[in-house]
């Protein structure tokens, strides 16, 4: 008899609880590297201010601190790459999204299997008496298990359409939001730039020196297309949508586990 392929045994077979809890490890251990050098007090991100102030009352002092721990925190994932070879950081990003698919690939199998004879979700003919008019806990079930797949299909389409890897990939990924908040706060290219350059030359990233040379074109506008894709306005639109028609408790529910879902499919 075959057996089944469990979470455990993918995290095993691809390494991902382990580089997961590295990367939390290693952004802990330089968490005040990255403070000195973003902080640093010839560092651009002094010279703007946050998305949204607080108080009128915020000093530019408080503003700038603002906007380091924010910086900081979009780089969670990133500064573990930071720490790699391109060869790694290369292999590390292809073993992550290996994983992802599989993982989802399992969930799926799983689910379909579940729900493939509706017939499992409906009372039995005997046991029907007087009709109701609304569904049964059973039907429920079949409804939400039957939204929740179309959810995941929807993940499973989007990382098939995933372009391929390479050793700036990682960057490209981790350091989207990164991007993105320097585009809130209205950083200007020369100054965005001069901020990922010390930070690399700081960390010793391994890249190319002609990558070295054009940060906007190896980095800044891949990040901002894949967040933009990560985070597209027209698939929660969808899902809303799909979801219209189920009982509003089941909608609330598969809204929440669709977010958790994506958030964690769509990490890497």
């Amino acid at each position: 008899m075959k057996k089944n392929i469990t979470i455990k045994d993918l995290e095993k077979e691809y390494g991902s609880k382990k580089i997961l809890d590295q990367i939390e490890e290693v952004y802990k251990q330089n968490h005040d590297k990255l403070h000195s050098i973003i902080a640093h007090k010839d560092s651009p991100v002094h010279r703007y201010s946050a998305p949204i102030q607080i108080s009128f009352l915020d000093s530019i002092d408080n503003d700038s601190n603002s906007i380091i721990c924010d910086l900081i925190e979009t780089l969670r994932d990133a500064v573990y790459f930071f720490t790699l070879s391109k060869k790694e950081r290369t292999m590390t990003i292809q073993n992550l999204r290996a994983y992802e698919i599989q993982y989802l690939k399992q969930i799926v199998k799983r689910l379909s299997f579940f729900i493939s004879d509706q017939a499992l979700f409906t009372s039995p003919s005997w046991n029907e008496g007087h009709k109701r008019s609304r569904p049964h806990s059973l039907e429920k079930t079949y409804q939400f298990c039957e939204s929740l797949m179309g959810v995941l299909l929807d993940e499973q389409s989007y990382l098939n359409k995933l372009s391929k890897t390479s050793y700036l990939t990682a960057f490209q990924v981790t350091m989207s939001d990164f991007f993105v908040y320097l585009k809130k706060i209205g950083m200007s290219q020369k100054d965005q730039i001069t901020l990922v350059q010390n930070i690399f030359d700081e960390f010793k990233v391994d890249w190319d020196e002609g990558d070295r040379e054009n940060i906007r074109v190896s980095l800044q506008q891949p990040a901002l297309v894949h967040n933009n894709y990560r985070d597209s306005e027209i698939q929660s639109i969808l899902i809303e949508e799909r979801l219209n028609k189920n009982p509003s408790e089941i909608r609330s529910q598969i809204k929440e586990l669709a977010i958790a879902y994506r958030k964690f499919l769509r990490r890497f």
